[in-house]
């Protein structure tokens, strides 16, 4: 019975670090989208823009 009760402060420690790492990486990758998404942009328009010029 004693095994029990210790194991459960444990998987609060594991949880609490996996929700930690979780919203470490939800901030990385907003961060990295937020970088990115004038360059995806303008990617885009050129496109858009050398493809009209293609099919004239």
């Amino acid at each position: 019975m004693r095994r029990l009760i210790a194991s459960k402060p444990l998987e609060n420690v594991f949880e609490a670090t996996d929700v930690k790492q979780k919203q470490a990486r939800k901030r990385h990758l907003h961060v990295i989208n937020a970088h990115l998404a004038p360059v995806v942009n303008t990617v885009a328009t050129m496109q858009k823009f050398f493809n009209g010029l293609l099919i004239m």
